[in-house]
């Protein structure tokens, strides 16, 4: 709450061309800020390895401003101090500098210095660190309500591979699934299950299951759309319905056999499928049919998680 006054505060004395009165240049003017002139900014650090790393949220203090988006990116880019919790590191290579920082809308336009890739074996540049990179960036910048998305390019470039593994898509949204560590084998992907051949998995010999929701959100980069499962003790064994996800052009197919379903529709998708398309879904009393209507080449790769069990296709553009 205090945050939020502050922010608002400071934007409606920018508006009225009265912003708050700064030491003389002689003075260290951060120090000499009166407390109430400050306000907390939220960025995100990584911590753990492999599927375990994650992301941990940081406050960082700074003068009142209208310029915070920015200053809350380059706290990010200078990586933790001595004095923060033990055990986190810089997302991204603290030799990165932000080249042009613009808002569009709701839209925060970030174009880095080449360092962001070239240095990327300072801070391990393996898949699950380059994900966790591109979504310190876009959860750092989301903490500002007035930011929704971020476009990033490195040194002008934009798409493309970003460290290796991950490419770098023309939007990125915010991924609360990548903050603090997650059971059920929720951590975060290392991208290497995405392709764009025929996938499988499941068996025939699932009965009983029954398809009881169907949701879709957004991630860093990628989309998720999870088929929630119940109503069989053969879950708990991790045998599922047999499924099938192909390509069909730029469209991304998905069809579960063998289920018993309810009223199962694309209405809750619609919000987070914008990052790729339109989603389409088809419920009978065997079958569900699910076609991710894309708007660019895409990579997907079909797999299941449990507690709950669920089967899941992440879509992410190429």
């Amino acid at each position: 709450m205090r945050r939020s006054c502050l922010l608002l505060v400071a934007l409606a004395l920018h508006a009225a061309g009265c912003a708050p009165t700064l030491p003389t240049a002689d003075v260290d003017s951060e120090a000499a800020v009166q407390r109430a002139d400050r306000v907390d900014l939220t960025l995100y650090f990584r911590s753990g390895s492999g599927r375990q790393a994650h992301l941990v949220p940081v406050v960082r203090e700074a003068p009142v401003s209208d310029d915070l988006p920015r200053r809350a990116l380059r706290l990010l880019l200078q990586g933790p101090r001595a004095s923060d919790e033990e055990g986190l590191m810089a997302p991204l290579p603290t030799s990165s500098a932000i080249q042009s920082f613009t808002l569009t809308g709701d839209t925060a336009r970030v174009d880095l210095s080449s360092e962001a890739v070239d240095d990327a074996a300072t801070v391990d540049d393996g898949p699950v660190n380059e994900q966790l990179a591109l979504a310190a960036i876009t959860n750092t910048l989301t903490e500002f309500p007035t930011i929704q998305k971020v476009q990033l390019t490195v040194d002008g470039r934009s798409g493309g591979r970003f460290w290796g593994a991950w490419d770098l898509p023309p939007t990125l949204v915010r991924d609360d699934s990548v903050i603090g560590t997650k059971p059920g084998g929720e951590g975060v992907l290392g991208g290497a299950g995405f392709t764009t051949g025929r996938q499988r998995i499941g068996t025939r010999t699932a009965v009983g299951v029954r398809a009881s929701g169907i949701s879709a959100s957004s991630r860093a980069g990628y989309l998720r759309i999870t088929l929630e499962l119940e109503g069989s003790d053969e879950l708990e064994a991790g045998v599922v319905p047999r499924s099938v996800a192909r390509s069909r052009g730029r469209d991304v197919v998905l069809q579960v056999h063998g289920l018993v379903t309810d009223d199962i529709t694309a209405a809750d998708l619609a919000p987070a499928a914008q990052i790729l398309g339109d989603i389409e879904v088809t419920a009978g009393q065997q079958r569900v049919d699910l076609v991710v209507n894309a708007k660019t080449a895409t990579d997907f790769w079909l797999h299941t998680l449990s507690e709950p069990p669920r089967i899941v296709l992440d879509v992410r553009p190429r």
